[in-house]
């Protein structure tokens, strides 16, 4: 090729590059859309997030900013292509500090990656925020119990306090330094044995760790004697009884019972919680001119104990005999 070509391809190439070059190096000034900006807490510090009931404290903020960038079209470009958000460490605020006000002009403006593009910041909107903060510090709560039936009893917890981590405002704002111990009563709690209960991990919206996680719950019951009148029997005959040969004859009067029993003073005791049966075998159906004598079983609930009548008492037997329908018999 001649050297007037190759000087001519030469100086082509060249003119090529520098306008690409002063093309990407053209200052551009550009408005973005919205970016998220994330506010980390220092540690032991939390920030609130969101208004009203839904509100919480975090360990860091989700903000949505909009930036003007200037600066030469390959940084913008680049900016595009790899920034999908901006970081922002929070320096420690001062001692006992209930908010901090944020410039986010500046926020922007420092960003390391716009250093390294060789791009600056014209207009942040919004220009600033207020961060409502809050200390992370640890406190020592006295342990209450509480029952799903009636509420409060005279109980004891061990132990009876308990340290979490709260927010100091939040702390403040407790109407008790105290955190609840749920105690769960339904038909089969025995309040008279310890019972180990659960802290709950939440406080006013809050998680929380409570040392240790869980106490021992021992309820100083109020005891005192129930008694319970017209109970009725309960009869429970073989699977393969044969009433087509035979009828039960018994007084009617045996097949209600008066049950006393012993139980929390706080707590009712009615017919329908207690369970009466009186359970035949294949064996009573036997000629017989003498009735047959047998216990019936009583079922108390949870937390009571059975006063009378005791085994062995006559209040407690109901007499009976098996007899033909042809014979005179009088059902309970």
């Amino acid at each position: 090729m001649p050297r007037i070509a190759k000087t001519f391809v030469l100086v082509v190439l060249l003119t090529a590059l520098i306008w690409a070059w002063a093309e990407q190096s053209q200052i551009t000034m550009r408005k973005e859309q919205p970016r998220r900006l994330t506010v980390r807490m220092p540690e032991g510090w939390l920030v609130l997030a969101g208004e009203g009931n839904s509100a919480k404290w975090l360990s860091s903020l989700s903000l949505s900013v909009t930036a003007s960038f200037i600066g030469p079209q390959s940084g913008i470009s680049e900016l595009d292509r790899i920034v999908k958000q901006f970081d922002f460490s929070l320096p420690v605020p001062k001692e006992g500090a209930g908010q901090v006000e944020l410039d986010l002009v500046e926020v922007v403006k420092n960003q390391p990656i716009l250093t390294r593009l060789h791009t600056g910041v014209s207009e942040v909107e919004p220009g600033t925020a207020v961060l409502r903060v809050a200390q992370l510090k640890k406190y020592t709560l006295d342990v209450v119990p509480v029952y799903s039936d009636v509420g409060t009893r005279q109980a004891e917890c061990k132990p009876d306090k308990v340290t979490v981590h709260l927010p100091n405002v939040l702390y403040a704002k407790l109407a008790e330094k105290a955190i609840r111990a749920p105690v769960r009563v339904d038909s089969d709690t025995d309040l008279t044995q310890p019972i180990v209960v659960e802290l709950p991990t939440e406080l006013d919206g809050y998680s929380i760790h409570p040392d240790p996680p869980r106490v021992t719950v021992v309820t100083n019951l109020v005891m005192t004697e129930h008694k319970v009148e017209n109970v009725p029997v309960m009869p429970s005959y073989p699977r393969d009884f044969p009433w087509q040969d035979y009828r039960l004859d018994s007084e009617k009067h045996q097949w209600r019972k008066t049950i006393a029993a012993r139980g929390p003073a706080d707590k009712t005791l009615a017919a329908r919680d207690i369970q009466v049966f009186m359970k035949f075998e294949m064996n009573d159906i036997k000629p017989t001119a003498v009735p047959l004598s047998r216990d019936v079983e009583i079922v108390l609930p949870s937390g009571f104990q059975l006063v009378s009548p005791k085994p062995g008492d006559s209040e407690r037997a109901i007499n009976f005999r098996f007899v033909k329908p042809s014979e005179e018999r009088s059902p309970p």
